[in-house]
């Protein structure tokens, strides 16, 4: 998918970068989708998996950000024990 079908108006992220607010409207596994059907979902679907595998991580939810460069950021964020842990990924796309 191009980063121009997910990317907001100025070019620095998704218009909703924090990825509990996306909702989405197409089942992308079950039914054909547009690029940006396809993006909608992939966030939606690493905002679930996080929630549901991480520990805490609906407090701080996962977000994604691609700038003007076409370099995404993705980070996730939990608790271990009394530790706040993140683990960040950036990719050039």
């Amino acid at each position: 998918c191009s980063s121009e079908s997910v990317a907001d108006s100025d070019g620095n992220g998704y218009d909703q970068p924090t990825s509990s607010a996306v909702t989405i409207t197409v089942n992308c596994d079950t039914t054909s989708c547009t690029s940006a059907d396809l993006a909608t979902y992939d966030v939606r679907k690493l905002y679930d998996r996080a929630v549901t595998t991480l520990p805490n991580a609906a407090a701080a939810p996962p977000t994604i950000q691609i700038n003007s460069t076409k370099q995404a950021t993705i980070t996730i964020r939990w608790m271990e024990r009394d530790l706040s842990m993140t683990q960040t990924w950036v990719v050039q796309l």
